[in-house]
């Protein structure tokens, strides 16, 4: 495997620290303050714009003690403008390291969702641009042949998506997020009876952006309303372990942009799972799957091999079906990164 040079994982390492104290600041992303009228009366408002789109906070009813409150909150925002500065240096520096980067048109997508607050509620960013992220969070390059695709595929467990308070919740929606990044988003309509989407397609550009959530109870295919997103979500098998403890990312986009995605080990025994799930017309599919889960193992397996057990040891206590799938794609990878399963599977006292 080739390594990242330490130095540039320092510096990844300053970023995401840079991005997560951002998010704990309310002011940590920046934007304006600005005095608007609404229905005779003057209130004041954070606000920011990302992806094409302006998202407005109410901090409250103008007065003077708002107003001086207004003056220091200038002053917390100036300084997050300093910081962000700081960042955009940095993502400089990792671009020029060979760092994986955002395409323009996944960036401006994603950019928006972080900044309605999708990756806090918390959705969880998972497919290619997940697996491409890994990178720079193991230190380590990736296949790129494992890794072409722009489609964002955003995950959500449906029982956190009602948690999340109404005020929290993206609004008026997913799709007029969607389409406030850019109006040529439409969605793509299945067999459903009204139709209702969980994928849009952006007309003319090869990029879809698709809202997956997990089916744990009797097999269907029916959409699931995600209140927290404000979309219907695909039900899929197997999802549900791989969205146990997201870890955050740091995505190279401007001064960087904080997301979510599946722990690396999870990812990986999941793509084992869902590479024996595809149809035969989905070769290249179940063959990108494999490639994924075997260049991620190769690295787990020097780096993490104790969790990357104990995670493994969690698919198979999930039941025969799980195990034998699993065992299905390990048989397709190469011997010394299958071995290790392989002989923990037969040494298990849950086989």
């Amino acid at each position: 495997m080739e390594r990242l040079p330490l130095t540039a994982q320092a510096v990844y390492s300053e970023l995401l620290a840079s991005l997560l104290d951002a998010e704990r600041d309310p002011w940590g992303f920046g934007g304006t303050l600005v005095r608007l009228e609404v229905k005779g009366r003057a209130y004041w408002y954070h606000q920011t714009r990302a992806g094409g789109r302006v998202h407005k906070r109410m901090l409250g009813r103008d007065s003077e003690t708002m107003r001086q409150d207004v003056a220091a909150h200038r002053d917390a925002l100036e300084a997050s403008r300093v910081r962000a500065k700081a960042r955009r240096t940095l993502v400089r520096q990792l671009r020029a390291a060979g760092y994986p980067v955002l395409d323009p048109l996944s960036g401006r997508v994603l950019a928006a969702l972080a900044v309605a607050g999708a990756f806090r509620m918390p959705a969880v960013l998972i497919g290619t641009h997940a697996f491409r992220s890994y990178a720079a969070m193991l230190g380590t390059r990736l296949p790129a042949a494992a890794a072409m695709t722009s489609d964002i595929d955003l995950a959500q467990d449906p029982v956190l998506s009602v948690a999340v308070a109404p005020e929290a919740r993206i609004r008026p929606g997913f799709e007029a997020l969607l389409r406030g990044v850019d109006r040529a988003f439409e969605p793509v309509h299945g067999f459903e009876r009204p139709p209702v989407p969980t994928r849009w397609r952006l007309t003319g550009q090869p990029l879809s952006v698709e809202l997956l959530t997990s089916n744990t109870g009797p097999e269907s295919h029916a959409p699931v309303f995600l209140p927290a997103l404000g979309g219907h979500a695909t039900p899929l098998r197997f999802l549900d372990y791989l969205l146990v403890d997201p870890e955050p990312v740091a995505l190279l986009r401007e001064t960087g942009l904080l997301a979510r995605v599946p722990a690396p080990g999870r990812f990986a025994l999941h793509k084992l799972l869902v590479a024996q799930r595809r149809s035969g017309a989905d070769t290249a599919k179940r063959q990108k799957d494999l490639s994924q889960a075997e260049a991620l193992l190769r690295i787990l397996l020097h780096d993490q091999p104790e969790d990357t057990m104990d995670l493994w040891d969690e698919l198979l206590a999930r039941g025969p079906k799980w195990r034998r799938l699993a065992m299905q794609s390990l048989a397709r990878l190469d011997p010394s990164v299958a071995a290790p399963f392989v002989t923990r599977t037969h040494g298990s006292s849950t086989v």
